[in-house]
């Protein structure tokens, strides 16, 4: 699934737990940080993020978007994949 169908996907109180996101081609998108997934949540649905997109469709899995994050808690984690599920 794209980048912003995952994130979607994740609930609000798990996205908190995610913090500095990194965006990077392999992700569909020019290189930007941001703090949380939250905050890159938020920056998703604003049109002009539509600029950073890359052409072409990207996959992007859970352990791909945690590659370029720092780690949250095996807990988290866990809940994450359930809730996609």
């Amino acid at each position: 699934m794209d980048l912003k169908t995952l994130v979607n996907k994740i609930p609000y109180h798990l996205t908190v737990a995610i913090k500095n996101v990194r965006l990077s081609p392999s992700m569909g998108y020019h290189s930007a940080s941001f703090e949380s997934l939250l905050e890159l949540k938020r920056w998703l649905v604003v049109p002009s993020s539509d600029q950073y997109r890359l052409p072409g469709d990207t996959n992007v899995s859970l352990e791909t978007l945690l590659a370029h994050s720092d780690r949250p808690k095996p807990r988290v984690i866990e809940e994450i994949r359930s809730s996609l599920k």
